[in-house]
């Protein structure tokens, strides 16, 4: 097979499609997308294209931990309804429920503890959506909608970036060979070679694996290194744990990046590596942002359909499935913390969270109000912004939120009481001690991006990037508002807060006064001067706080100068 064959064929990752035996073009979706427990599943034809797959909706992957086999929308598990046989989707429910177990076996779908017991369209003669129930397997189950096709998807490829240090995981000089070293260092997005050394993947079973060969990470050794899967050594099972790598076998073993060892050699090898961290395990998951990873995903071959980020995300208890939300207290006074499975309310702006990085809090978008515990008791409620208060101080830790102060508080579902967890349902939020326990796991999904012009009052004119497309160089202007909407005067707010251009992705830059220059360009932690932050009608620095962009005065020019108050220093937020 040629290099260039090669190239064509993608490997599978993990989800898929179930697709009907008796019609190939029907496949079982979550009806009608939507997000909440106890929502049917039923069989339809299959949605158009997104990116090399499908729709979310229509989208499955089988974890083999816990024999569920789980939604692409929100990890919710195919599951049995105990009035109608009906199949559902619901939370995970911790202990195992043997209504959400199942075996994938010759073609048919069956339960764990009953293999006579199998998923089945109920009748296909009727017009789509048809519905799907649990049945008792008949001896032709090819005519009567008892038979499927496990249809895996091509892989979703990313590359996994430290969010401290923008650094990316990489191949070790391009090496294929088994045992080469995997390191953290600077994103090359140039040559496709040189992008399939820092590009990853996950496998059928969620395993990740290196675009270049298809090995494997392996912590045998003092550093991580590549080698051939093997499914007898836990050290090569590594998967994506929210923000953290973990290892399958052991959940308490996480990768985290080694600072680089300095080098007094002035070859052009020795100054590669040493800009080149290496990977090493950790015994224990801390708050060190060496162990915290962002994976970002490339567009064209997503498995799930994927946007922009943008910085509101909600947080979602993985043990029943309930999502946070302030309850709405008069006056500005604190609001308790609910987790809450009615969607009409986990949909609300009271449900949406950020991370407020300067401060280190985790905040309410309705009124900016902080994560905090009472006074009084460890329950979980909203308050006003303390800078004295420890309490107030957290962090989002792979599938725990964690107290920075107090490393071993963490956010935990009050699951104490019995009954329904569905729709409807509200339970209480505390900090309680690390226990590793169902309870105290949260899925962080980060909402799309909300698109905005940038508005000057002096005069209406928008924030423009003159130059469109990928050069990180392009000036930022002041100008007219186009009469149709274009990327080049669209900006939104990153997953950081950072303001970022919808046309390139590329995050404001902006210089002293003195040197009057204004222009976008690659998000770079190091840089004090590409982050900026919307504070009320300002665009202000991240690490100055009395620096903000305004208009000057001169020569109407956009520059970056001393907070005053003034009119040529506000902005408005128009979003489309």
């Amino acid at each position: 097979m040629s290099k260039r064959r090669q190239d064509l064929v993608l490997p599978l990752g993990k989800y898929f499609a179930i697709r009907s035996r008796l019609k190939t073009e029907m496949v079982l979706e979550v009806k009608d997308g939507r997000d909440e427990p106890g929502t049917p599943v039923v069989l339809n034809e299959e949605a158009p294209l997104v990116g090399l797959t499908g729709d979310d909706h229509q989208l499955w992957h089988y974890d083999d931990q816990t024999l569920t086999i789980r939604s692409a929308i929100n990890q919710f598990c195919l599951d049995v309804n105990a009035r109608d046989s009906r199949v559902v989707v619901q939370p995970f429910l911790h202990g195992g429920c043997p209504t959400q177990k199942w075996i994938l076996s010759e073609n048919v779908i069956q339960t764990k503890d009953d293999a006579d017991k199998v998923v089945s369209a109920t009748d296909l003669r009727l017009h789509a959506p048809v519905e799907v129930k649990v049945r008792v397997k008949v001896n032709e189950p090819e005519s009567t909608g008892q038979q499927w096709i496990i249809d895996y998807k091509p892989a979703a490829f990313f590359h996994i970036r430290n969010h401290d240090t923008a650094k990316v995981l990489a191949v070790h000089r391009a090496d294929p060979r088994s045992g080469s070293k995997v390191v953290a260092t600077r994103k090359d997005s140039g040559h496709r070679t040189t992008e399939d050394i820092q590009l990853w993947y996950e496998d059928r079973t969620g395993i990740i694996r290196s675009k270049l060969n298809g090995f494997v990470l392996d912590s045998s050794g003092e550093d991580v290194v590549l080698s051939p899967f093997d499914e007898t050594k836990d050290c090569r099972r590594w998967t994506v744990a929210g923000n953290s790598i973990q290892n399958r076998s052991n959940p308490s073993l996480v990768l985290e990046m080694r600072p680089p060892t300095t080098s007094t050699t002035k070859s052009r090898r020795s100054s590669a590596e040493a800009i080149s961290s290496p990977l090493v395990v950790s015994r224990q998951a801390t708050a060190n942002p060496s162990q915290f990873w962002t994976f970002d995903r490339i567009p064209e071959s997503s498995a799930v359909r994927q946007r922009d980020r943008g910085k509101y995300f909600t947080v979602r208890s993985r043990v029943s499935g309930l999502v946070l939300r302030g309850n709405d207290r008069p006056g500005g006074s604190p609001a308790a913390l609910v987790a809450t499975g009615d969607r009409e309310k986990a949909s609300d702006s009271n449900a949406l969270f950020f991370l407020e990085g300067v401060t280190g809090t985790i905040r309410n978008s309705v009124n900016n109000f902080c994560l905090d515990v009472n006074d009084e008791s460890p329950r979980l409620i909203l308050s006003s912004y303390d800078p004295y208060k420890r309490t107030q101080q957290w962090r989002i830790q792979g599938k725990k939120i964690v107290c920075r102060q107090q490393p071993d508080l963490v956010l935990t579902l009050d699951d104490s009481e019995d009954g329904d967890q569905g729709v409807g349902r509200e339970k209480p939020v505390s900090a309680q001690i690390d226990q590793s326990s169902e309870n105290q796991f949260w899925d962080v999904a980060y909402q799309p991006a909300k698109s905005f012009y940038i508005v000057s009052p002096t005069n209406s004119k928008v924030l423009t990037v003159k130059a469109t497309g990928q050069r990180s160089t392009s000036k930022v202007i002041l100008s007219e508002k186009k009469p149709k909407v274009e990327s080049d005067q669209l900006w939104y707010e990153d997953e950081d807060g950072a303001v970022t251009s919808k046309t390139n992705g590329f995050v404001i830059e902006a210089l002293t006064e003195k040197d009057g220059v204004v222009r976008t360009t690659p998000w770079d932690p190091s840089n004090r001067n590409s982050q900026w932050l919307i504070v009320g009608n300002h665009i202000q620095n991240k690490h100055d706080s009395r620096i903000v962009l305004e208009i000057h005065r001169k020569n109407k020019a956009l520059c970056a100068n001393r907070f005053t108050g003034d009119e040529n220093q506000r902005w408005t937020f128009e979003y489309v």
